[in-house]
């Protein structure tokens, strides 16, 4: 496990940009994509009973081998530049 972050990132988009990661990770696609199935009501993520799971935008898996083998967060930047960063590094790592 890694975690990096700008030494002028806020405390809030450190820990957003982690749990971005964990949800990503744990439900194994975006979270630009859970964000989706939670707002047309497809996903209720109260009931996975997760309090870390988080449906924000920014999230990626990492696939190695169609393998889910990590995750990536990015928090602090408006929506569009945390979901294509996270995208780009996603493929970089996988």
């Amino acid at each position: 496990m890694a975690f990096g972050a700008h030494h002028r990132c806020p405390p809030l988009p450190r820990l957003l940009a982690q749990r971005k990661a964990y949800t990503a990770l744990m439900l194994r696609r975006s979270t630009r994509q859970v964000s989706e199935e939670v707002q047309r009501g497809a996903m209720a993520l109260g009931v996975l009973n997760d309090a870390m799971l988080l449906p924000m935008p920014g999230g990626m898996p990492i696939r190695m081998q169609g393998a889910v083998v990590g995750a990536i967060g990015i928090s602090g930047l408006p929506v569009e530049q945390d979901i294509a960063l996270a995208e780009s590094w996603a493929q970089r790592f996988g």
